[in-house]
């Protein structure tokens, strides 16, 4: 075992015992809530002769596989002098493929086969060629699908089931759409609610009514996205507000409320239905 890894084993033991003394053999300690901003603390210039990853806190969820969406809160700092190079926690996390060109391989291989919800972190050496700096990440693995409490969907709307990799499946009820907007949590989180000014990180499906077909989802693409929620459409501006971050919802939404009868537009006139997770959120700013 080299040191660096005996050094990174010794900080996590540490904190899983819920150690909040520096680590013995000058290591790296990490503290600090899971998705909130994390203290790190070693040697400075720390010298890192290679990569090297662990996981500081093991999640419960199902584990990340190539080329699957990844979202993660990181900090990454420099290891000479501790300065913070990039971090995500304060905004929204932001959303990866699960592969060595989206990441960096050794990021990937620090986050391949690791469960949703753990804390890693990683060590990274510099490249003078290349002019980078030797690194220290700690990164939060976030869900990229709703987590919650099921709710039991009303009468008269579209049945949603789960597909593959948790990828929802609407089926379109017979009969004339709805004339109003329709709101429908399908799955209730635990997190903050969604205000008229907040940006989302979302993952979503996109139907039309009239012959059930997708017209877009981010399930059969690059994973979730970011939205300012003031500058969707409206019945996303209805239908989301007040929900809470967790949450699966349900949108049927009429023309006037989605697309109108935009000339030319595809989904001019049209009834539209949205399967929407709501993964993260900014929180509204404290005055004072």
């Amino acid at each position: 075992m080299t040191r660096s890894l005996a050094v990174l084993l010794v900080a996590v033991l540490a904190l899983l015992a819920g150690c909040s003394e520096p680590v013995e053999e000058a290591g790296v300690e990490v503290t600090g809530p899971l998705l909130e901003e994390p203290t790190i603390t070693y040697p400075r210039p720390l010298e890192i002769a290679e990569a090297e990853h662990a996981v500081v806190v093991e999640g419960t969820g199902e584990r990340l596989r190539p080329d699957e969406p990844v979202l993660l809160h990181y900090r990454l700092e420099s290891a000479t002098t501790g300065e913070l190079v990039d971090q995500t926690y304060g905004s929204l996390p932001k959303a990866y493929l699960l592969t060595p060109e989206d990441l960096s391989l050794e990021l990937y291989q620090a986050l391949l086969g690791v469960r949703v919800g753990s804390r890693v972190l990683l060590l990274a050496p510099g490249d003078e060629t290349a002019g980078t700096v030797p690194t220290v990440l700690v990164a939060d693995v976030l869900p990229t699908r709703a987590e919650g409490q099921p709710v039991e969907p009303r009468e008269g709307l579209p049945a949603v089931t789960e597909g593959e990799g948790g990828a929802p499946v609407v089926t379109i009820p017979e009969g004339e759409p709805p004339e109003e907007l329709e709101v429908q949590a399908l799955v209730r989180g635990s997190g903050p609610q969604i205000t008229a000014d907040s940006t989302l990180v979302v993952q979503y499906t996109m139907v039309r009514w009239s012959d059930g077909t997708v017209v877009d989802s981010t399930w059969e693409a690059t994973g979730p996205r970011a939205f300012s929620l003031a500058e969707t459409i409206t019945g996303w501006n209805q239908g989301l507000l007040e929900q809470t971050v967790g949450s699966r919802v349900l949108l049927v939404v009429p023309p006037n409320l989605a697309f109108g009868d935009q000339e030319g537009h595809d989904l001019a006139g049209e009834t539209v239905v949205y399967v929407v997770d709501l993964l993260a959120a900014t929180e509204p700013k404290k005055e004072g």
